[in-house]
């Protein structure tokens, strides 16, 4: 199969003047399944190379278009499910009754009008290519002048772009690429400046194309077609009706700008403690670049002793801790919102996912600047990983008061991995001299850590854009720092552990002694940091007006350095200059209002499901909408919102990365403006399946991201059944959590009546909630409005009763070759570092930087 991209047209040597017409020949292309050949070569329908395969939807719309609808005919209105089945009896007996005489090009016109735009129907029938001919000057000629060629004189080249097909007297130029082409209603045209696909994740997920002979990848004698003219025309005036013609009603388009979208600071309801740095960390804040815990050329300790020794996530007292409360279920969030009267909350972990997306398609492909690193990693990527990358899952829920609570959507990726245990446990240990920190050991009494600490509220900073208050935990302060003072935590796991966390025993090995240098270095991990996590901490640190971020590098054994990076340092590595850097965050504010508006608009008073990405390579984002809660007897709605951006600068447009001058005045009044057009696929089958194709992509991106290898020494078989045995406890653990609070609702309920109530029933009544859960591994909801509103107790039902859902569970695997590669690399950094530490003297190593003694 092909997919349309270029067409080089057959003209006339004379340009047609405004408003005149191009006739020409040319196949007329479309998009079919493996499956659909499949079944049309079971039900023995001819294999030729000219058979003809048409797609539901377009069988769809040639039946309601000839008035022809079985379900018209009965005077029935079709539910979706009885439009694709008798759309999809008709595409078979299209396929099988055609024949090689009904694969005739029709003749295509371009019409070039006043403003430039072009209208080129296709119809829905599928093109085989031809086979290699050797009348090449024919087929050139042909091209050139408009002239037929004879059947079977047409030369095809090779697999890539730009291919010459000749089909009996009509010849066509294509650039073909594997993949879908478009929503599932046959070809569409496309303009080579404004190639746009967002459902098409996975190029090969689908259609694919079939196999070429085997030549140069674009004739020679392409270029020579006339098809760089056209191209000229459709780069001056893009396209009206693209290849979303099939999908998307009709766009609306919209210029915006930072000033647009004021941002304002909200006071909070409470005022709550920040913490401080401890253990003498503070001299981190106030020294450029990265302090090493212990000096590696002579072992002397730079800082407290105590921070070598990382307690184990299993020795450490997670519940003793504050819990992270979600949007959803944070009251004063919600009371808030309805004081400033906003429509949306959220925290800064759901929302910078989702503002990520955004900002990689508005910026135009732009990469991390990596000028300042050494050259060992001059010849390095400086694109985002795919990791950064992946798209933003959330759950939009509808509050009784009528506002929306941005929720991550973890369905459809793994449970909370170790380093976020360490991350947890680092936090603490940054914040806590040696003595308070123990505290929340396990080794410690339970009644350590008195109740009203752990229930103590975490300071937060509230902000609002026009119609979304954002919320921003508050790790730390330093009141000697620039604004207010405020700054982030951040923890960063070496990157042997990152890449194989689950064999984090053996890869603790890998040591960081050196500043630069590909291994063994703090460089290595802060280039990492660059094209991974920067961006994600760039946002949240703007959402909570801070002043920037501490890291700390660890091996979940040992610290081994320190470093605050400003927030004109991430804004330098990120977006080249802080004005920048504002200006793109206002504008993502401004785009996810905008995709949260229509989004709610389209299943109103409902909580909703919303994917947000932004394809590979496209300067477009695309939101995937659908109900949370649905009638599983029908099929599932779902639309896709689809945004295309244009930049400029001061009036000029810009094509790629989007950079503002390098002079500071002149950097400080430039505006950097996004022309938009947003377009919502259409309710109908061929929406409903582009949209709900994109989605199913979506997820299988993120589940290509999910498998973990094996550590050392176990088996695939041994991790499964691993698995699956904390699954059953977990599951058990919740059934008996919830038939507690049944029970409890059943007892309120009678004691409300003045019924007598049982001393077991009571018991549970009398308990907190919170108090209930206590040993079950289960988390609580404390919202008030579980009980109170309907729509929340549907969105629970839902919750519990999704059977179609294909939750994500840990994929093992044996270790490949790059993964052990990393393993060999993390022993053998463990053994330079400890030829390192050899060197050192004694007395040396034993003492602290500034004392005679070490630490305690």
């Amino acid at each position: 199969m092909f997919k349309l991209r270029h067409l080089a047209l057959a003209r006339s040597p004379r340009a047609p003047a405004a408003g005149r017409s191009l006739h020409l020949s040319a196949p007329v292309l479309s998009r079919a399944s493996r499956r659909q050949r499949r079944r049309a070569r079971g039900a023995g329908d001819v294999a030729v190379p000219h058979d003809v395969r048409i797609g539901k939807a377009a069988a769809l719309r040639s039946l309601e278009q000839d008035g022809r609808t079985p379900w018209a005919a009965r005077g029935e209105a079709p539910s979706p499910a009885t439009a694709r089945e008798e759309a999809g009896a008709h595409a078979d007996g299209v396929s099988a009754l055609a024949g090689p005489s009904a694969h005739k090009a029709r003749p295509v016109q371009l019409h070039v009008s006043e403003a430039q735009r072009t209208d080129i129907a296709f119809s829905s029938v599928e093109v085989s290519q031809a086979g290699r001919g050797g009348a090449d000057e024919a087929g050139r000629a042909a091209m050139a002048g408009g002239a037929s060629v004879p059947s079977g004189a047409g030369k095809s080249h090779g697999k890539g772009k730009g291919k010459v097909i000749n089909h009996g007297d009509n010849v066509a130029a294509v650039a073909e690429r594997p993949g879908n082409n478009g929503p599932g209603s046959g070809p569409a045209t496309t303009s080579p400046a404004d190639d746009l696909d967002p459902f098409d994740l996975d190029p090969d997920n689908e259609a694919v194309a079939e196999p070429a002979p085997s030549g140069r990848d674009v004739p020679p004698h392409f270029d020579q077609f006339g098809a760089d003219e056209v191209e000229e025309i459709l780069r001056a005036d893009p396209p009206a009706r693209d290849k979303w013609d099939a999908a998307c009603g009709p766009a609306e388009s919209g210029s915006l700008v930072a000033a647009d979208v004021p941002i304002v600071g909200v006071p909070p309801m409470r005022e709550a403690k920040v913490a401080t740095l401890s253990r003498g960390l503070q001299r981190v804040l106030f020294n450029p670049g990265v302090m090493h815990l212990r000096d590696p050329r002579s072992g002397v300790w730079n800082f407290a002793t105590s921070l070598a020794d990382i307690p184990k996530p299993e020795e450490f007292a997670f519940h003793r801790t504050p819990q992270y409360i979600t949007a959803s279920k944070d009251e004063e969030l919600a009371a808030m919102a309805d004081k400033y009267q906003m429509r949306f909350i959220g925290s800064t972990s759901t929302l910078t996912q989702a503002l990520s997306q955004i900002y990689f398609a508005m910026s135009g492909g732009r990469g991390v600047d990596l000028s300042t690193l050494s050259q060992d990693f001059a010849e390095e990527s400086k694109d985002f990983t795919a990791g950064a990358q992946l798209p933003a899952c959330l759950i939009v829920r509808r509050l009784p008061s009528g506002a929306y609570a941005i929720d991550n959507d973890k369905r459809h990726s793994v449970d909370e991995n170790v380093l976020s245990d360490y991350g947890r446990i680092l936090e603490k240990m940054l914040t806590a001299e040696k003595a308070d920190f123990a505290r929340f050991l396990m080794s410690s009494p339970e009644d350590a850590v008195p109740q009203a600490e752990r229930e103590e509220r975490e300071a937060y900073r509230y902000s609002h854009s026009r119609s979304i208050l954002m919320r921003s935990q508050l790790d730390c302060v330093d009141a000697r720092l620039p604004g207010s003072g405020v700054f982030d935590i951040k923890t960063r796991a070496c990157f042997p552990i990152r890449h194989d966390r689950a064999n984090y025993e053996e890869n603790k090995a890998y040591a960081l002694h050196k500043t630069y240098g590909m291994l063994d270095s703090f460089e290595r991990e802060y280039y990492d940091l660059c094209r991974s996590g920067m961006l994600k901490y760039s946002l949240q640190a703007r959402i909570g007006d801070m002043d920037g971020i501490f890291v700390a590098y660890h091996n979940t054994a040992t610290c081994f350095g320190f470093q605050y990076l400003p927030l004109s340092e991430l804004d330098q590595r990120l977006f080249g200059s802080t004005e920048l850097a504002d200006q793109a965050f206002h504008l993502s504010v401004g785009v996810l209002e905008a995709l949260l508006e229509r989004a709610t608009a389209l299943y109103p008073a409902q909580t909703l499901d919303l994917i947000v990405l932004r394809p590979r390579g496209k300067d477009c984002v695309v939101a995937y909408v659908r109900p949370h809660a649905y009638d599983k007897t029908r099929v599932r709605p779902i639309r896709a919102i689809v945004v295309k951006f244009a930049s400029e600068v001061d009036g000029a447009k810009v094509t790629g990365p989007v950079e503002l001058a390098k002079d500071d005045d002149e950097r400080k009044s430039q505006t950097w403006k996004i022309t938009y057009s947003l377009a919502i696929t259409t309710d109908d089958l061929a929406g409903t399946e582009a949209a709900e194709r994109g989605w199913k992509d979506a997820v299988a991106l993120m589940t290509k991201m999910q498998p973990l290898n094996v550590p050392a020494g176990k088996s695939v078989g041994e991790m499964r059944g691993l698995d699956a045995r904390e699954r059953r406890a977990a599951d058990e653990a919740a059934k008996r959590l919830a038939e507690r609070q049944r029970g409890a609702s059943r007892a309120v309920d009678a004691w409300e009546r003045g019924e007598v109530v049982g001393a077991g029933a009571a018991s549970a009544v009398s308990r907190p909630a919170e108090e209930q859960a206590e040993g079950e591994g289960s988390e609580v909801n404390t919202r008030p409005d579980v009980v109170d509103s309907a729509d929340n107790a549907a969105d629970a039902e839902a919750e519990a009763d999704v059977v179609d859902e294909s939750f994500a569970r840990t994929v093992w695997r044996e270790p490949h070759e790059r993964i052990r590669a990393i393993r060999t690399e993390a022993k053998a950094s463990g053994e330079r570092y400890a030829r390192v530490q050899a060197t050192w003297k004694p007395t040396a190593a034993a003492s602290q930087a500034g004392q005679s003694s070490p630490d305690a």
